[in-house]
């Protein structure tokens, strides 16, 4: 399922703020390119936010504002840029494209993944003992469409480097694995 992922995720400081040399600083802003690229009710069937401390922020995201189409356009952006990266067709047996994809506001939260990040940066450091950055974060679809089982990944990193930390979230902000 990892295969799908949504948007590029930024790192983020203990605080949970982006600590970045890039455009974006915060989820809202991510959310609000998303909306101006694909459109204010579009949906998407990945998205991954990243951070790296040399390049700054940058995510990708696959969407369309006109499900029906069965296309749908892979674009990556990166430093206040855009760029067109694929077009993906949709082979869809036994229900409707809208089935197979989400939309920003109605199926998921940015702002509920901003929060699932700093309670998992919280706990990384209570648990082990280790301050953790964001590497990525992304939200997938699951190939059945049921999107009741939408997830939200994280991934941190420990601040100077080493093994990554994965988190699993439910909708409901629920962790459902937390894995090294």
């Amino acid at each position: 399922m990892k295969n799908l992922i949504l948007m590029l995720i930024v790192i983020l400081s203990a605080s949970c703020g982006f600590n970045s040399s890039g455009d974006v600083k915060d989820f809202t802003e991510i959310q609000e390119e998303l909306k101006d690229q694909f459109g204010e009710n579009a949906y998407y069937s990945q998205l991954v936010i990243f951070h790296d401390p040399n390049m700054g922020t940058y995510f990708n995201a696959s969407g369309t504002d006109k499900p029906s189409s069965l296309t749908l356009e892979e674009w990556n952006w990166m430093q206040g840029n855009w760029k067109q990266t694929s077009e993906i067709t949709l082979e869809i047996s036994g229900g409707k494209a809208e089935d197979f994809l989400f939309r920003l506001d109605k199926d998921i939260s940015l702002p509920k993944l901003e929060e699932l990040i700093a309670a998992s940066v919280k706990k990384l450091k209570d648990e082990k003992n280790i301050d953790g950055v964001l590497h990525m974060a992304s939200i997938f679809n699951p190939e059945n469409g049921n999107n009741k089982e939408l997830k939200y990944q994280i991934t941190l990193k420990p601040q100077t480097g080493g093994t990554s930390f994965d988190f699993t979230y439910g909708l409901d902000g629920g962790l459902e694995d937390f894995d090294y």
